[in-house]
Parts: C-alpha cells; structure tokens; sequence
C-alpha cells in the first residue's frame, strides 16, 4: 500500500511540481520523476529478495 502511495505521490507531482516551482521546466520534472521510480525500484528490490525472485 505504501508503494502505491508513493507512486501516486511522484505522478502527482508532476502536475503540482510546475505550479509550485515555475523556474524549473517540464523535462526538468520528467527527469526526477523516473529517478524517483528507479530508485523505488531498487529499494524495494534490494529489501525484498522475494520480489527478485518472481514470487
């Protein structure tokens, strides 16, 4: 449950990032949003040998 928290969490961003901080542009906001999706991933890879396995 927390993963899709998360997960909503960066996608929303991408629509109240641009509002909240106008300097930075939208390539800007795609770009942190797939590092935090990759970085999830490893986390959650790294934490749960189960999820590597298929399981």
């Amino acid at each position: 449950m927390l993963a899709n928290l998360a997960a909503g969490a960066i996608w929303s961003g991408i629509f109240v990032g641009p509002r909240v901080l106008p300097q930075y542009d939208a390539l800007t906001f795609s770009l942190a949003r797939y590092l935090c999706f990759g970085v999830l991933s490893c986390h959650r890879a790294a934490a749960y040998p189960a999820f590597r396995q298929g399981r």
